[in-house]
C-alpha cells in the first residue's frame, strides 16, 4: 500500500503512471497535467509532482518503482505490482468463466472516483465499456452451453454496465423470449 500523494496533481500523476507502467517522456506528461501554463512551468510543476511521489514511495520503501531521468519518467514494469486494473486484465484475458466471472466480480464502481481529471473520465469509460464485454462474453458462453436464464441474467447485467449498447438489448430479448417471458 501507498500512503497518500499530498497535491492533486502529484495524486493524478501517480495514478496516471500507475495505470500506465513504463517510461513516459517528461514534456508530454507536463503538456498533459499542466496545459495551460508555460512550458517551463508546467516542467517544474512536474518535478515537483514527480518529488513528492518520490518522497512518498521512498516513506514505503518503494522507490525503485518510479524511474526517472531527466528526460522520462515512470513506474518501472517491471517490478511487480498489485494494480485492480491490471488483474482485471489479466482475468478477462484468460477468458474461461470462472475468470471472466472473478474479473466482473472484482470490478468496485467508477475506477479512481476520486480524481476529476480528464485522462481519468476516459479511463472510467474504458474500464467500465470492459467490464459490459466480459459480461456479454459470460452471457453469450452460458448461451452456448444452454443455460439461457444465466445468459439472459449476463445480458442484463451488461446493459447495466453500457445502457445503450444495442447487441446486449437485443440478446436479452431473444434469451427471455426463449424463457417464455416475452413479457420482460
Amino acid at each position: 500500500p501507498v500512503p497518500p500523494i499530498p497535491g492533486f496533481r502529484a495524486r493524478s500523476l501517480f495514478a496516471y503512471l500507475l495505470a500506465n507502467p513504463g517510461s513516459h517522456p517528461r514534456v508530454r506528461l507536463a503538456g498533459q497535467f499542466w496545459p495551460d501554463v508555460p512550458d517551463t512551468r508546467a516542467r517544474a510543476s512536474l518535478r515537483v509532482a514527480l518529488f513528492a511521489i518520490r518522497r512518498t514511495l521512498d516513506a514505503a520503501d518503494a522507490g525503485a518503482y518510479l524511474a526517472a531521468d531527466r528526460i522520462s519518467a515512470g513506474i518501472d514494469a517491471d517490478l511487480p505490482r498489485d494494480v485492480d486494473v491490471e488483474t482485471f486484465d489479466k482475468l478477462v484475458a484468460a477468458g474461461d468463466p470462472a475468470s471472466l466471472t472473478a474479473a466482473v466480480a472484482a470490478y468496485r464502481g467508477p475506477l479512481l472516483s476520486d480524481i476529476p481529471d480528464e485522462w481519468v473520465l476516459a479511463a472510467q469509460d474504458d474500464y467500465r465499456r470492459r467490464v459490459a464485454d466480459a459480461c456479454e462474453s459470460l452471457g453469450d458462453q452460458a448461451e452456448r452451453a444452454g443455460d439461457t436464464a444465466a445468459a439472459a441474467e449476463w445480458a442484463r447485467r451488461a446493459i447495466g454496465f453500457e445502457p445503450v449498447r444495442e447487441n446486449c438489448h437485443r440478446a436479452l430479448i431473444v434469451r427471455l423470449a426463449a424463457l417464455g417471458r416475452p413479457a420482460d
